[in-house]
């Protein structure tokens, strides 16, 4: 569920990524995981506003809405 997810997950990509050296690593992934490869392999770097932004798109949400 990357849609759910993908504030947590693109938080440990950020991590991974300021942290850690990448440019020996491929990345694959599907659905939200492709976005977070491209991420990983590129030479962008993001704001914690980009990700606050994101997470409230999804709240007072539940996996279950109309």
């Amino acid at each position: 569920p990357g849609g759910f997810t993908m504030p947590y997950t693109l938080g440990i990509c950020q991590f991974i990524k300021e942290h850690y050296f990448l440019s020996n690593y491929k990345f694959i992934g599907a659905s939200a995981g492709s976005w977070l490869s491209v991420y990983l392999a590129s030479d962008m770097y993001l704001s914690e506003d980009l990700i606050n932004n994101y997470s409230k798109l999804f709240e007072k949400k539940t996996i279950l809405y109309n």
